[in-house]
């Protein structure tokens, strides 16, 4: 019986040994499935972290290409009523029919960029335009009898390269304050320093912003008013600089040394003192110096002075000298509504030894002026001016005067 029961012992003993030894080697076998089960997806976290620490890979950049024109049209006609003292006789006129074709360039969208102006202009203005006939193809359409005439005022290409820009053609004087388009002024008249100032040079003019606030220009030019065919053979440079103070204040020099050659006409009304006679070979020079304030958002002042003169090449006699300033002040009443005063001083004086066969010896002007531009809409203007002229020259001489212009924009 005793070895009866120790075999049932031994046996279930046994039994219960292997299914113990079989639970725990399933235990291990599940551990290690387990194990290498979670090795990946722990492997495939472990990536994934890495991936989202690791900066992410440039994305091809496209460049922006811009199919539409570029090329923009513009212009105005303006129409003016001025009579008194500085203008013989009550006289209406149409002063300019304008267009403007425009590519301007974009150095700042594009870095290298180019474009092209051309503007066009008939009218009472259109004569002046042509530079007193400075020998050009536009000077041969000539002038009617009731002083409309037409003319090519610019054209000229221009190319530029980040901060740099060149102009080659015909194009507007860098010298002076006032312009010739009478959408862009505050006065219907013009100051005597514009009267006695060139308006267009033909050549080169380069311009270098070397900061935000700083900029030169230097160019090379056929002389003044000369269009493409030229006079004889002139020559000059143009010069200048700005620099933008602060975001209120900003001061400009613009300058021109040119040489005139003899047997030249001088008919350029900035040396009118020589009634169109021949010269020898004479030297010019000019400068305008701007210095523009805003007081306040709505008020700006504005000085500028001028000063030119001419003298013999041979000698360096001086010949003719003139000397002005002029002060500008605007206010803005309304989006709709500005006014304005021009206060101005010129004298010019011509030497006795020199070549000029009228009586002129020296002579003062003195003016003042205020005007109101109105803006009904974006495209009418709506100009009232009255101005008050005295002048010392010979039997001194003194008036009112006053008009209106009006214009429309497109």
């Amino acid at each position: 019986m005793k070895k009866e029961f120790l075999g049932v012992s031994g046996f279930l003993a046994a039994l219960l040994m292997s299914c113990t030894m079989s639970n725990a080697a399933e235990s291990i076998l599940l551990a290690d499935a387990a194990v290498e089960t979670e090795a990946p997806q722990a492997k495939a976290e472990e990536t994934k972290k890495d991936a989202e620490a690791a900066p992410a890979a440039a994305v091809p950049q496209v460049q922006y290409v811009e199919y539409g024109s570029r090329i923009d049209f513009s212009g105005h006609i303006w129409g003016s009523w001025w009579d008194g003292f500085t203008r013989e006789g009550n006289a209406g006129n149409i002063t300019q029919a304008w267009l403007t074709a425009e590519r301007a360039i974009d150095t700042d969208k594009y870095g290298a960029d180019w474009g092209f102006r051309v503007d066009t202009i008939y009218g009472t203005d259109g004569a002046e335009a042509q530079c007193y006939g400075d020998g050009g193809f536009d000077g041969k359409w000539g002038v009617s009898g009731d002083g409309y005439g037409a003319a090519i005022f610019q054209a000229y290409a221009e190319v530029g390269v980040h901060d740099f820009s060149m102009i080659i053609g015909k194009f507007e004087t860098t010298l002076g304050y006032e312009c010739l388009d009478e959408t862009e002024e505050l006065f219907n008249s013009h100051s005597y320093m514009y009267e006695h100032e060139p308006m267009t040079h033909t050549g080169i003019l380069g311009t270098y912003d070397v900061t935000e606030k700083l900029s030169f220009n230097f160019g090379v030019t056929t002389g003044n008013d000369n269009s493409f065919e030229g006079r004889n053979d002139d020559y000059g440079i143009l010069f200048g600089t700005t620099y933008q103070f602060t975001d209120r204040f900003s001061v400009s020099y613009a300058g021109m040394w040119n040489r005139v050659t003899e047997g030249a006409t001088m008919g350029f009304d900035y040396f009118d003192v020589f009634g169109g006679e021949e010269t020898g070979a004479v030297n010019e020079y000019m400068h305008t110096i701007a210095a523009s304030w805003d007081i306040t958002d709505r008020l700006n002042y504005t000085f500028v002075t001028n000063y030119g003169s001419m003298s013999d090449k041979a000698t360096d006699a001086m010949l003719y000298g003139q000397f002005g300033i002029a002060n500008y002040l605007a206010y803005t009443l309304t989006d709709k509504i500005t006014i304005g005063t021009r206060f101005e001083w010129f004298h010019q004086w011509a030497e006795e030894d020199s070549f000029y066969t009228t009586d002129f010896d020296e002579a003062e002007y003195y003016a003042l002026s205020a005007a109101m531009t109105y803006r009904p809409t974006e495209h009418i203007m709506v100009r009232p001016e009255v101005r008050y002229d005295w002048v010392e020259e010979g039997d001194d001489d003194e008036g009112f005067s006053g008009g209106v212009g009006f214009g429309f924009i497109f």
